[in-house]
């Protein structure tokens, strides 16, 4: 059985506002394409379980990947992927991480 992700209320927020901003600056298409780009790479990522880049100086199990203009902050547990924030890259993550 495939390992799943799960987005926390604020992930499923943060990614909502993406969406938006992105319909605003770009259309729809491209604010749906990029939207299923960042849940394409979730799902690559609960199924290649050990990618992305250790985040330890945050928080313990933190782990962070790159999608497009934005970075997934996740922790792995039982074979699934939690995904606690999808924040732009010029954001200050340790301060929205815990906001």
């Amino acid at each position: 059985m495939p390992n799943r992700y799960h987005l926390s209320n604020l992930a499923l927020e943060d990614l909502s506002d993406i969406w938006d901003f992105g319909a605003k600056q770009w259309g729809l298409n491209k604010a749906n394409s990029y939207a299923t780009d960042i849940n394409n790479m979730c799902d690559f990522i609960a199924n290649n379980l050990g990618l992305g880049k250790k985040r330890n100086e945050i928080y313990d199990g933190l782990k962070s990947y790159m999608v497009g203009s934005h970075v997934l902050f996740y922790v792995e547990h039982d074979g699934d992927v939690y995904v606690s924030r999808i924040l732009h890259k010029s954001m200050d993550s340790e301060r929205h991480l815990f906001n």
